[in-house]
């Protein structure tokens, strides 16, 4: 009913800030929590003008918060992770890129724990379609079948994640260009060392 107020989940698709907006009929979206974090969803008590949701980055556990209603007097009420703080953690950064198709695309990229301005990194390049949306998804290290960001940067990598944008009938091409493009964009911003990237004297992305 566009007559009643409304509240809206948002998305930042370049600044990847989450959170939610009110909406009034006639009025612009009026932001009510909006954060460099990843706000989840939330759930509302049964009885009383209550909310519980997690918040996350790469660096924060998704612990639950509770708050009233409009997101004020915020309080977390679990704290799930304690052991992360004996242990080397990264941090993440968004990389802005072009690739040779002139479409403009991000990536996110993890730092290694202890890292320095100014130093070059060895770097590992995970890819699968937008990446970069996940930039604020905490790294949980585990045994799976794919790389954790986080256990990379614990030990001196730095891991990137492209996003891909595939031309109908070259995904192969289109991966390719997307995967090259991101990784010397981080070596020109002067993050990844290109002679710890190679081998055999050619590129290993």
């Amino acid at each position: 009913d566009l007559s009643e107020p409304m509240m809206l989940s948002a998305y930042g698709e370049w600044t990847k800030k989450s959170g939610y907006f009110d909406l009034d009929p006639g009025s612009d979206p009026r932001p009510i929590i909006w954060e460099d974090k990843n706000i989840g969803r939330f759930t509302r008590a049964e009885d009383a003008d209550r909310i519980i949701y997690t918040i996350q980055t790469f660096e924060q556990f998704p612990d639950y918060w509770v708050s009233g209603l409009d997101f004020s007097n915020r309080r977390q009420v679990t704290d799930a992770n304690p052991q992360q703080g004996d242990y080397r953690w990264g941090r993440r950064i968004l990389v802005d890129f072009e690739n040779s198709r002139g479409v403009r695309l991000q990536a996110t990229l993890a730092l290694p724990a202890g890292f320095r301005e100014g130093q070059r990194y060895p770097m590992l390049v995970y890819h699968y379609e937008k990446m970069s949306q996940q930039h604020h998804n905490y790294s949980m290290p585990t045994y799976d079948d794919r790389p954790h960001m986080s256990t990379y940067a614990s030990n001196g990598y730095l891991v990137l994640m492209p996003d891909i944008v595939y031309d109908m009938g070259y995904p192969g091409s289109s991966s390719l260009d997307d995967v090259v493009s991101s990784a010397q964009a981080t070596i020109d911003d002067g993050y990844a060392d290109p002679a710890r990237n190679r081998r055999n004297g050619r590129a290993a992305w």
